[in-house]
């Protein structure tokens, strides 16, 4: 078993993780309550008259639009709260030492070290050892 401790988190790995994440997040759940909402609505709204509320068609567009532009802003408050969260995380584990993780390998399991190594190194290294 190996003892790693991870000291530092690279902000940028993390801006590039979160925002894509959240901005898709975000737009399909804010979509998906504009149209569970919106038809809740529009059914209870029927109830007292006749004339339709919004064009067929034309409230689910501008809500999708809606819901790229609100999970957008969503995504920049999420990305600057995770980048804050790593800026701290680094701070503490410079003082502190970070996280202590232990790993392993099952036995049995095949690593596959082709990434360190060309991939005919790979290769033979992984025969020499079956």
């Amino acid at each position: 078993m190996k003892q790693l401790v991870i000291k530092e988190v690279n902000i940028w790995s993390v801006a590039r993780t979160v925002f894509p994440l959240s901005w898709v997040i975000s737009i399909i759940v804010i979509f998906g309550g504009y149209l569970l909402f919106g038809r809740i609505l529009e059914s209870a709204a029927s109830e007292f008259t006749d004339a339709p509320l919004v064009l067929p068609g034309i409230g689910a567009v501008a809500g999708f639009f809606l819901s790229i532009g609100l999970g957008f802003l969503n995504a920049i408050i999420s990305t600057i709260l995770a980048l804050l969260t790593v800026v701290v995380y680094n701070f503490l584990a410079s003082l502190g030492g970070g996280f202590s993780v232990t790993m392993s390998e099952e036995p049995g399991a095949i690593a596959h070290v082709g990434h360190a190594k060309g991939e005919q190194e790979a290769d033979a290294e992984m025969r020499s050892q079956a």
